[in-house]
């Protein structure tokens, strides 16, 4: 699933003042296709401080590891306490 969503940029600071969620999409083509007709209607609102993107909500290569490696190390724990 992939998120749309926008952030509030605070242009002072450069800090991110809000992150909202706007919608979920199942596919990545609906999601660039909702994202660009997004952008597109935001150039009518004069924002410059809200930036909008697409975020996947898939686990990154380093979480994949670290929950194999995790998970690994539990079932060794589990076997030697078995012994």
């Amino acid at each position: 699933m992939l998120e749309i969503r926008y952030r509030d940029i605070d242009p002072d600071t450069g800090n991110i003042t809000r992150d909202e969620m706007v919608c979920q999409c199942p596919t990545e083509m609906l999601a660039k296709w909702v994202y660009s007709a997004i952008v597109k209607e935001s150039l009518d609102l004069d924002d410059p401080n809200r930036e909008f993107y697409i975020k996947s909500n898939k686990p990154s290569l380093d979480e994949i590891l670290r929950d194999a490696y995790l998970e690994n190390k539990n079932e060794k724990v589990s076997n030697n306490s078995e012994n």
